[in-house]
């Protein structure tokens, strides 16, 4: 956590350094893929569509959070 959140934030307390690292635990852990289990996420271990269609750009939605230091993209909901 140190080097890949806290290095990028001046703590300015308790509250502060708490919120930083619920932000980045519930990313760390829901959205970040995982290069261990087939770059898929912690929260959602699911196999993979064989032959998924490409997406469009316009299909594409980022979340971020952070101040954009962390960034996830997903497809739109149908």
């Amino acid at each position: 956590m140190k080097n890949e959140c806290l290095r990028h934030f001046v703590v300015f307390g308790q509250k502060h350094l708490e919120f930083l690292l619920r932000e980045f635990a519930s990313y760390y852990n829901t959205v970040r893929p995982h290069q261990g289990i087939a770059n898929r996420t912690i929260g959602n271990i699911i196999p993979f569509p064989t032959q998924a269609a490409p997406p469009r750009p316009e299909d594409i939605q980022c979340e971020s959070k952070l101040g954009g230091l962390l960034r996830h993209y997903s497809r739109k909901a149908a």
